[in-house]
C-alpha cells in the first residue's frame, strides 16, 4: 500500500561529506530512482553544506580571560551548528594563564632577582626570567633598584661616607672635615677613612699638635690640653695622660677617670660629631674621681670628639671616641 505511483522517494544531499544533509532530492514514482533513495525523508540539519567543519557536531570555543591580561585561564564550549555568539571559534584557545585572577601573572611576566655580590645590601645587577610562575626564592615581579656602583667592594655603596679633612691654616693638621654620603667619591682628596681632627686652632699655622709648647705665653701651642700651658698650675694633673676614658670604642656608656684631686668637682661634658655639631652638653660631678655617662646608644655609629671642661678653672681636654 506504501508503494504506488504517488510514492515520494528522498535522497539526502551531503555536499561537504560531513555526514549531515544540507538538502534533499525527491522523485514521485512507483519504484526507487536508485541507490540511496528512501521513502523516509532525511533530516536536513547541516547549516553549511559547503564546509565540513560546520555541522551540528561542531564544537565552538570561547576563551575566558578573567583578569583581562590577554591570556586565557579557561574556556567555554558549545556543540551546535552555528556560532553561539561573538568571540566563539572552532579553534580551541590556548589556556596558558597560570593565575587568571591576577593580570600581573601570565606567560609574559618578568621575574627579577637582584644580585648583591659583595653582600652590602645593595644590588649591582639583576637576573630576569620571563615566564608564568616564579623561578624560585627571592624573585619578584618588581624590578630591584640597581644602585651599587661597585658590587665587588662592600665598603662602596650609596651609604658610603666620604671624608675630606679641612686644613684651613695649611699646617698639616685638620681642624674640621667635610662629609658626603654617596656611591662614588665626590672628588680629589676624599676618602672612606675619617681623618683625625686634632688641630685646636685651624686659623693659626703655629698652633697644632706638632708645634712646640712655649711656656708662659698664654697659648696652648701644642693642642695638648685645650688651655695655655703654665697658666693654670691647679690643673697640672688635668691632662691627656691623667684622664682616662673607657671603653673606647663604646656603645652605650662611658666612664671618665680623673685624678682624685678632682673628687666632687664640677665638669661640663660636651660631645661633638665630626661635622662640629654638638650632640651632648651636660654638667656632671666627679664622684670618687669618676664621671659616668650613660644612654649614648642613641648616637649613630661614627667617630666623635669628647671635651671635658673643669668648670672651676676652665681647663679642658679633648679626646677622640669611636661609637660602634
Amino acid at each position: 500500500a506504501n508503494i504506488n505511483p504517488n510514492t515520494v522517494w528522498y535522497l539526502g544531499v551531503d555536499s561537504d561529506s560531513d555526514g549531515f544533509f544540507g538538502s534533499q532530492i525527491t522523485a514521485t514514482q512507483c519504484s526507487s530512482p536508485g541507490a540511496g533513495y528512501s521513502t523516509d525523508a532525511p533530516t536536513v540539519d547541516d547549516c553549511d553544506d559547503n564546509d565540513a567543519n560546520i555541522n551540528p557536531n561542531t564544537v565552538w570555543y570561547l576563551g575566558v580571560d578573567s583578569d583581562s591580561d590577554g591570556f586565557f585561564g579557561s574556556q567555554i564550549t558549545a556543540t551546535q551548528c552555528s556560532s553561539p555568539g561573538a568571540g566563539y571559534s572552532t579553534d580551541a584557545p590556548t589556556v596558558d594563564d597560570c593565575d587568571d585572577n591576577d593580570a600581573n601573572i601570565n606567560p609574559n611576566t618578568v621575574w627579577y632577582l637582584g644580585v648583591d655580590s659583595d653582600s652590602d645590601g645593595f644590588f649591582g645587577s639583576q637576573i630576569t626570567a620571563t615566564q608564568c610562575s616564579s623561578p624560585g626564592a627571592g624573585y619578584s615581579t618588581d624590578a630591584p633598584t640597581v644602585d651599587d656602583c661597585d658590587d665587588n667592594d662592600a665598603n662602596i655603596n650609596p651609604n658610603t661616607v666620604w671624608y675630606l679633612g679641612v686644613d684651613s691654616d695649611s699646617d698639616g693638621f685638620f681642624g674640621s672635615q667635610i662629609t658626603a654620603t654617596q656611591c662614588t667619591s665626590p672628588g680629589a682628596g676624599y676618602s672612606t677613612d675619617a681623618p683625625t681632627v686634632d688641630d685646636c686652632d685651624d686659623n693659626d699655622a703655629n698652633i697644632n699638635p706638632g708645634a712646640a709648647e712655649i711656656s708662659g705665653n698664654g697659648i696652648d701651642d701644642d693642642c695638648n690640653a685645650g688651655t695655655p700651658d703654665g697658666t693654670l698650675s691647679i690643673d697640672d694633673d688635668f691632662n691627656m695622660n691623667n684622664v682616662l676614658i673607657t671603653p673606647n670604642p663604646f656603645n652605650r656608656n662611658i666612664s671618665i677617670k680623673l685624678p682624685l684631686s678632682y673628687n666632687n668637682s664640677e665638669f661640663t661634658i660636651k660631645i661633638y660629631d665630626l661635622n662640629g655639631r654638638l650632640v651632648l652638653d651636660k654638667q656632671y660631678s666627679s664622684i670618687s674621681g669618676t664621671i659616668n655617662i650613660s644612654s649614648l646608644n642613641k648616637l649613630e655609629q661614627a667617630p666623635y670628639l669628647l671635651k671635658v671642661i673643669n668648670n672651676k678653672s676652665g681647663a679642658s681636654i679633648m679626646k677622640r671616641l669611636i661609637k660602634y
